[in-house]
């Protein structure tokens, strides 16, 4: 029983490692500046992060950047995720799959607020983000994707959302009472 859990430790611990090409040094320096960042200012403090690291290494902590918001400043998360796709559109479909894998409920806003920021990867966007989080995928696929790239993921013709301005009201004839006395 033992060796089967310090086996199973030591292959998470390097299945850890192996994903993550940042050293504990910087993923110190990034937790411990979301940390230490006001709520409102979180977005911009990750999006000066990711720019000042280099060009090498700034998907592995822009990916990093959003695992330390979630943990410390969760409620910045989906601002954070648009802050870094608006200045950075090529990360946005790593940094869009990592917010939603980290927080599937919030999947579809995820997908929304990064391709509306980087709207040239927005089908890559709901390619990521449907892969992490397959409860959601339909409504993702719908509210960032075209048809032909539904079609592609989930099997089944998914229609882009309708705009309000296009909505037009039904004739419904007569108002009639919800309920009528006896």
């Amino acid at each position: 029983m033992k060796k089967t859990l310090l086996v199973l430790a030591a292959i998470m611990i390097a299945a850890v490692v192996s994903a993550n090409a940042l050293t504990p040094a910087q993923i110190s320096t990034i937790d411990d500046t979301i940390s230490g960042a006001k709520l409102r200012n979180v977005s911009s403090v990750a999006t000066e992060m990711v720019e000042k690291s280099a060009a090498a290494d700034r998907k592995d902590i822009a990916v990093q950047i959003v695992r330390s918001v979630k943990s410390y400043k969760a409620g910045a998360l989906v601002q954070t995720v648009a802050a870094i796709s608006k200045e950075n559109p090529e990360l946005a479909p790593d940094v869009a799959a990592a917010a939603a894998s980290l927080s599937n409920s919030q999947a579809v806003k995820i997908a929304k607020v990064a391709s509306a920021a980087a709207p040239a990867y927005a089908n890559q966007i709901a390619k990521q983000v449907s892969t992490v989080a397959p409860k959601y995928s339909k409504v993702i696929l719908a509210a960032t994707a075209t048809v032909e790239i539904a079609k592609d993921i989930s099997g089944a013709e998914v229609t882009a959302p309708v705009e309000i301005s296009e909505m037009k009201p039904v004739d419904e004839g007569p108002r009639r009472p919800a309920y009528t006395a006896p």
